[in-house]
């Protein structure tokens, strides 16, 4: 499947949350917009900075429903949650089906995928024992997908750190996507009226007839620039998933490990 973008449909596909497996994704935008954030395992440190955010920031989130999509057996996470709810929803892929299907980028390089956000958090975590082992780092997608499955917004993030910072950026975001979609539906469906020369009054001369109106086109919206071509298959595309409390996104070094 190509790279997704603004217009494409979302397939349609079930799938495992920590403590419910094969639930539909339909279910996640039939009422309203949906933000889907594609991070990497549900231990990695930016995946636990970057919940943390939108736990804390959970009030800001309004007009739309939030998934965060992590590389992770489901039960891996629902034993690092051990028994508690998240507010919003967590979609398990431990095989990397989506990441895969999708064409979500990874990265080996760290001068390609850092950030000054990212170098910080991977920084702390190593001070705490966090060792990637060389492993290729899993790159982000954004997405805000409409009520009928259209992808109102696609952003294949360049850095581990580019996605929402946080719940009001998520909540602006998709206000954003959904105020557009109704100025391009229209803007695609209006006609364009051709113009028709005015006969001229019998009281003007030739030289003080009215000129004729200049042709309306409408201004095509511009396609979003292609992102840069995924790795080659075959990179390693999976992740020792490490425990720990949820308690931990809100207490620094509370983290047991496996």
């Amino acid at each position: 499947m190509p790279y997704l973008e603004q217009g494409s449909t979302l397939p349609k596909f079930r799938y495992d949350a920590p403590y419910a497996a094969q639930q539909s994704i339909t279910e996640l935008y039939r009422s309203q917009p949906a933000v889907m954030v594609f991070l990497s395992n549900f231990g990695h440190p930016i995946t636990r900075a970057v919940v943390k955010d939108y736990l804390s920031t959970l009030d800001s989130l309004q007009g739309c429903s939030l998934a965060c999509v992590v590389h992770s057996r489901h039960e891996s996470v629902a034993h690092a949650l051990q028994g508690r709810e998240l507010p919003f929803t967590m979609i398990c892929d431990a095989d990397g089906e989506l990441y895969r299907h999708f064409e979500i980028p990874q990265e080996t390089s760290p001068l390609r995928y850092s950030s000054l956000r990212a170098a910080a958090i991977l920084h702390k975590a190593k001070k705490e024992g966090y060792s990637p082992k060389g492993q290729p780092q899993q790159l982000p997608l954004t997405l805000v997908v409409d009520t009928d499955g259209t992808i109102l917004f696609a952003h294949y993030g360049r850095s581990l750190t580019d996605l929402p910072e946080n719940c009001a950026a998520i909540s602006e975001l998709a206000a954003q996507a959904a105020a557009a979609r109704p100025q391009a539906e229209e803007a695609a469906e209006e006609p364009v009226e051709e113009p028709q020369a005015e006969e001229p009054a019998e009281s003007l001369q030739p030289d003080d007839a009215p000129p004729r109106p200049e042709s309306i086109v409408p201004e095509q919206e511009q396609a979003p620039a292609a992102p840069s071509a995924p790795p080659a298959e075959g990179a390693a595309d999976k992740y020792k998933t490490e425990q720990f409390t949820l308690e931990s996104f809100f207490q620094q070094g509370s983290q047991d490990r496996e």
